[in-house]
């Protein structure tokens, strides 16, 4: 019996004296601990969970940058299962695997798994790291020259240039 349930039967003729070893072979899906009776005998067996694995908490920092600038993307990594196992956590950028990394967890553990990723051109990026995403926008660089300040300025100049031009005309004539 396992956990009080019959799961297999066997007839076994023994002479007087003599002893036969008896083999029961018994496959359990489900985690736990399993109780075994065979007549007077007890014991018990335990089916350990496989590792498996969740992702969450997808972060993306900074989430504006400029051109060349770093953005950490990272997310954590959790072992729900009941044995230690690899799992590799893969970063896609509009659609395209961009990086991958592969950690190994312990039962019941988890682990933060972080990616740095450089863009060099303005746009807006979506991130995906297993079913979860985000974005993270890279802004054109500002020019170094503000043309419109710049304008006013030799405007000015022109302005006062001509006043003073006109200015020196009339006291001469």
């Amino acid at each position: 019996d396992i956990n009080g349930v019959k799961e297999a039967d066997e007839t076994v003729t023994v002479a007087a004296g003599d002893s036969q070893e008896v083999s029961f072979s018994v496959t359990k899906e489900d985690a736990g601990i399993y109780s075994v009776a065979v007549a007077e005998l007890t014991g018990s067996f335990t089916v350990v969970a496989p590792a498996a694995f969740s992702v969450s908490d997808l972060s993306l920092q900074p989430a504006q940058v400029k051109p060349g600038e770093a953005v950490t993307i990272s997310a954590s990594v959790a072992n729900t299962g009941g044995e230690p196992g690899s799992y590799t956590v893969v970063l896609k950028i509009d659609g395209v695997k961009e990086a991958e990394k592969t950690v190994t967890i312990a039962a019941g553990e988890s682990l933060d798994v972080s990616f740095s990723v450089t863009k060099e051109e303005a746009d807006t990026y979506t991130v995906t790291v297993d079913g979860l995403s985000g974005s993270f926008t890279v802004a054109p660089a500002k020019p170094l020259v503000n043309w419109p300040v710049l304008g006013g300025i030799i405007g000015g100049v022109i302005v006062v240039g001509l006043l003073i031009f006109f200015l020196l005309r009339r006291r001469r004539a």
